[in-house]
């Protein structure tokens, strides 16, 4: 976890000696649950999902919005450029982001709207999953039945 988000220090904390205290575990869930739902950056609600995953403290909402979260960031990286001589024509679409990161304060946001622009999908299809190496947890609750993700 990069250490200047601060998520660092949260999964120290959360991960560290969890069985010794249901108090704390209680506040990281609810931290986590904070993080996931409102955080302003895509990093840190992507890893606020993680740690949820790692402390096996999730719910069908937890999934749902980390799946989506996740889709919209596939999709707004699919409508970048690939190849440097290829930003040019995207200038636009660039500051059209940055204006809409400005105004909501919120990255998520900013390529929820982005993704609207491109024209793409906005829900996830049947088969998108999460990533495994990050997202453990969480699908092997899918695969198990503990987790159902419409």
């Amino acid at each position: 976890m990069p250490v200047e988000s601060g998520m660092h220090e949260l999964f120290v904390v959360c991960l560290q000696q969890p069985h010794r205290a249901a108090t704390r575990r209680d506040f990281c869930k609810k931290i986590g649950r904070l993080l996931a739902a409102g955080a302003r950056r895509v990093a840190v609600r992507e890893e606020a999902s993680m740690l949820l995953s790692e402390i096996n403290e999730f719910a069908d909402e937890d999934i749902r919005r980390a799946r989506l979260q996740a889709w919209i960031h596939f999709q707004y990286s699919q409508s970048r450029p690939t190849t440097p001589g290829a930003q040019r024509p995207f200038v636009g679409a660039e500051m059209a982001f940055i204006n809409d990161w400005i105004e909501s304060s919120d990255e998520s946001e900013a390529m929820r709207r982005a993704v609207v622009r491109a024209g793409g999908p906005l829900q996830p299809p049947g088969d998108f999953h999460l990533a495994e190496a990050s997202y453990a947890n969480l699908e092997k609750a899918r695969a198990n039945g503990r987790a159902k993700v419409e």
